[in-house]
């Protein structure tokens, strides 16, 4: 018995005498700081332990007899993973591990790719990380919320920041911006617009913005005529964190959130989440919102592989507020919050108009589904995966009492007994319901190599889009008997399939010069497929090289010369090819016609876009003061440009440009004033103008009808404002931040008449449906200020804030499109509170 005791004692005994704890600290390899929450790992067992708030740990570590020797593995998010091999015989002092700071964990390769490109600070980069965002963000949009960089505008339909805003860089409109979350283009396949309404408080769920201004290629999706944007979403959180928000504002603006997150589960897991609701009533007459968002992440850490799954969308509804006012309206402080849905205007009054009726709504939902991988496949070698799948379901009602019997088709070769001519006969108070199905999927992968002069970047693209469009009548008085509840005067089934290659190189020749060199490769084919009634179908196909060379030189630390060069060629959109839904109203495909009169769908007559770009750009930075200069040029043939016209539903029309020529110069700086007090300025001037290239107006002389041929050669191109300033004076020290914005934003054609419409009109009196196509220049001043503290002793910040935009309450207009102007709201205010539980 005695024997027994003692084995039992020695089996207890001997792993014990064989336990050693590990005490240690985890630093920032530039800072020296403490890093909290790293995952510490002892390789190839299950025994892990987490960094406190300094950045120490201890980690007891079981040996077998005879070894000293193990290898810790350490993950944080936001640092590269580290590997240390530790010696623990005769180990007297606290171990020290350096870390190295890195970018956002499963974007690592996308965000070093999108540097590359940009040879690191180079003076046509920008960017917002998650730090900054926080401190500015209330109820802004993305377009608002960029629109105070450099070369950047926005405008919205509704006036309010709420709703549809639409963002611009260098002039150039958004269908033009390749927009990135998390490495996948958000960019509509079709149509090329970015639909910020859908994904609702994306700016609440995002961790890291990068803008890039000027031509683009493969890293960003869609070839990038104005810059590229690529937003990283909130990542898990190694900590627990519980945060509730409530704001309230102007115009009843409302928003609430709510948001979570698990901490580190297990060594291995993370999740969280948010879910956050805004309504207003809207600055501009049955203008409201009611958007919804929510947003899930799931993240799981192994040693050399990272995985992340992210769910984000949302229901949104919305009422329909697309169309502008006449210039004169802008001035009256009740009229220019009216939203008609059509307007006729007699000088300086309005002769004929129609309210937007209630029942002209939206609604819609678009979740996205993404499975984000990084693989560490060695110290040398990365490879990156995004799998996406992204759904969008959902109908607009807008007005179509101006649409006759023919254009629902209600006629008798459709099987509708109609009597008299169709073509004469209407209905009252329609309301037509436009239906859309989108899907798209695909996958992205790209791998890192880290060789010895530099990195190599390599990608490829495989993305499929679908479409089912359909419009029925939802409503309308005087509905002809036989006429189903369910008729569909348009439908038809439209895609997009997508396939690119693209490798980039960042290549050291020395410690002061680096060249980068990108390739890129890109397959996109259409298709229009199924029309009801018309019958069409057919097939585009484009295939495009997109090259770009940069290189960089840096005579000393804190400065850099800059110089790039690309080409890039870009589809038009299909509706510029064929607008199916506009079928019944007289659209007709934009090709050329065939001996036999059908049409040669391989011989469009819309071209795809082609430019020559280049930046040349001078860097200095430092911890007191920055100064950024570049200067560019940018050669269009066959430029897809605005043409003064939208159509029914608020859309700009737009063709081919001949020839065309933007170039300017992009100043940005900032200087601490004393500490705290911090100036940030840019300032943008260009000139956008045609180098030669028509428009072909129809036109009645009161005696027949003909084409008019307009020379555009030296004239401005449309939208695009000679010169943008940006100025923000910044204080933030402790828990205080205030913030004062200024913009001035010159004046600019809203079509591409330049200062000819007045001779244009005089010469052919009602050539033009308005007289005055000046969006005049306005300058408009916005505060924030804000105050932070913790509550409970917690590790999650609490909050309160307050703003206010148009600070000078400017009555002035954010943007026009041929007689239509859309007005800003008044000056408003938002306050709220964020507060953190744990």
């Amino acid at each position: 018995m005695l024997v027994r005791y003692i084995f039992i004692l020695l089996i207890i005994l001997i792993p014990a005498s064989l336990a050693q704890e590990i005490i240690g600290v985890v630093r920032d390899s530039k800072t020296n700081q403490g890093v909290p929450s790293a995952v510490i790992r002892i390789e190839n067992t299950e025994f892990f332990t987490t960094t406190g708030d300094s950045g120490f740990f201890s980690l007891r570590a079981d040996v077998l007899p005879g070894k000293n020797e193990l290898i810790l593995l350490v993950n944080r998010i936001g640092y590269e993973p580290g590997r240390v091999e530790v010696n623990l015989s005769g180990r007297d002092e606290p171990l020290v591990i350096r870390i190295n700071s890195a970018v956002i964990p499963s974007q690592t390769i996308l965000i070093k790719a999108f540097t590359a490109n940009n040879i690191k600070s180079s003076p046509i980069f920008d960017g917002l990380d998650g730090k900054q965002i926080e401190k500015t963000h209330t109820t802004q949009d993305v377009p608002e919320m960029l629109s105070s960089l450099p070369s950047a505008t926005y405008y919205s339909e509704g006036g309010s920041g709420i709703g549809y805003n639409y963002l611009s860089i260098r002039g150039f409109d958004q269908r033009r911006i390749a927009v990135m979350i998390n490495g996948i283009p958000q960019n509509d396949p079709e149509d090329h617009n970015v639909y910020w309404v859908d994904m609702a408080d994306l700016l609440g769920n995002t961790e890291l913005i990068e803008i890039q201004r000027g031509a683009g290629g493969g890293l960003y999706g869609s070839p990038a005529i104005g810059g590229a944007i690529n937003l990283v979403t909130r990542q898990s959180s190694l900590k627990p964190l519980s945060r509730i928000s409530l704001s309230h504002g102007s115009f009843n603006t409302r928003k609430m959130e709510v948001e979570a997150s698990s901490g580190i589960i297990g060594g291995k897991y993370s999740f969280y989440s948010k879910f956050s609701k805004l309504n207003t009533t809207g600055y501009r007459d049955n203008s409201w919102a009611d958007l919804n968002a929510y947003h899930f992440t799931l993240s799981r850490f192994d040693e050399d592989l990272m995985t992340q799954i992210n769910i984000y969308g949302g229901p949104i509804a919305d009422g329909l507020v697309y169309t502008g006012l006449p210039k004169f309206a802008l001035k009256d402080r009740e009229l220019r919050r009216k939203n008609y849905s059509y307007w006729e205007q007699n000088g300086e009054s309005f002769s004929y108009t129609v309210e937007r009726r209630p029942e002209e709504i939206e609604n819609f939902s678009q979740p996205h589904f993404e499975i984000l991988n990084e693989w560490n496949i060695s110290p040398k070698l990365r490879f990156n995966s995004a799998l996406f799948f992204i759904s969008g379901n959902g109908f607009f009602n807008y007005d179509g009492s101006w649409g006759n019997y023919s254009y629902f088709r209600l006629v008798p070769g459709n099987g509708f007994p109609i009597t008299g001519n169709p073509d004469t006969l209407y209905m009252s108070n329609v309301l037509i319901r436009a239906n859309v199905e989108n899907k798209q999927f695909g996958w992205l992968p790209r791998i890192l190599w880290e060789h010895e002069n530099g990195e190599l970047i390599a990608g490829i693209e495989l993305r499929k889009h679908t479409s089912f469009k359909w419009g029925i009548i939802d409503f309308a008085n005087g509905v002809p008997d036989g006429v189903p509840r369910n008729h569909r005067y348009h439908q038809f089934e439209s895609g997009k399939d997508i396939a690119g290659l693209f490798v980039t190189e960042l290549y050291n020749l020395s410690d002061e010069v680096q060249i980068s060199g990108e390739l890129h490769f890109v397959y996109n084919s259409y298709r229009i497929k199924n029309e009801k009634y018309v019958g069409y179908d057919f097939r585009i196909n484009h295939f495009f090289f997109n090259p770009r060379f940069s290189v960089s030189y840096k005579p000393w630390q804190e400065q850099m010369i800059y110089f790039s060069a690309a080409r890039v060629s870009r589809e038009p959109r299909l509706r510029n090819y064929y607008d199916a839904a506009e079928a019944s109203g007289g659209a007709l495909p934009q090709f050329s016609l065939s001996a036999d009169g059908t049409y040669n769908f391989n011989d469009p007559l819309v071209k795809p876009e082609k430019m020559n770009s280049f930046d040349l750009g001078y860097s200095f930075d430092n911890t007191g003061y920055m100064l950024n200069a570049n200067i560019y040029l940018m050669s269009f043939q066959d430029e897809i440009v605005k043409q003064g016209q939208i159509d029914r539903l608020g859309v700009p029309t737009t063709g081919n440009a001949e020839r065309t020529l933007h170039y300017g110069i992009e100043l940005s700086g900032r200087i601490q004033i004393i500490n705290g007090l911090s100036l940030i300025t840019n300032l943008t001037y260009s000139k956008n103008y045609y180098k030669s290239g028509k428009s072909f107006m129809p036109y009645n002389d009161g005696v027949s009808d003909t084409i008019i041929t307009i020379d555009l050669a030296g004239n401005e191109i449309a939208g695009f404002p000679e010169l943008i300033w940006n100025s923000s004076i910044r204080y933030q020290k402790d828990d205080i931040f205030l913030q004062l914005n200024t913009r001035y934003v010159s004046n600019f054609f809203s079509d591409n008449f330049d200062a000819n419409l007045s001779s244009l009109l005089a010469q052919y009196p009602g050539i033009i449906s308005y007289p005055d196509n000046v969006n005049d220049a306005y300058f408009t001043t916005d505060f924030l200020a804000s105050v932070s503290f913790t509550l409970f002793k917690n590790n999650t910040p609490s909050r309160v804030f307050f703003r206010v935009s148009n600070l000078m309450d400017a009555s002035y207009s954010m943007n026009a499109i041929g007689g239509e102007f859309f007005p800003a709201s008044v000056r408003n205010f938002q306050a709220g509170i964020e507060l953190g539980l744990f």
